[in-house]
């Protein structure tokens, strides 16, 4: 994720209400929208970077934006994070049947977070 975004997303945190529609909009954030023959790839990530949001702001008040980077950590990870909410399990279902489906969506998501994962950008 580059500075502009980053630093949009800190904006965020810092004067919206924690509420499901700044779940949104940082989802909108981290996977950007994107034209193109891949576009369902990239929506699908975002949908399961909205699932994320859902569960942290619904189960957890005071998350950070680095719960966001832990719940995406991998695939197992993620899948137990949107197990967690009544509100996101269908994601599993809909996201986690077809091995190629998901290593194609988790890529964007990985790549999307990579410079996120860095230890001096966890604080």
């Amino acid at each position: 994720m580059n500075e502009e975004t980053r630093k949009s997303i800190e904006n965020l945190l810092a004067t919206e209400e924690n509420t499901l529609l700044l779940g949104a909009k940082i989802a909108d954030q981290i996977i950007p929208f994107h034209t193109g023959t891949d576009v369902i790839f990239f929506d699908s990530a975002r949908a399961l970077i909205k699932g994320v949001m859902t569960v942290l702001i619904l189960n957890r008040p005071n998350w950070t934006f680095k719960d966001v980077v832990n719940a995406t950590r991998t695939k197992d990870q993620l899948r137990l994070t949107l197990l967690q909410s009544e509100h996101t399990k269908h994601l599993v279902d809909n996201y986690f049947t077809r091995e190629e489906v998901i290593n194609s969506i988790f890529s964007i998501i990985q790549e999307s977070l990579e410079e996120d994962r860095e230890p001096n950008n966890l604080n």
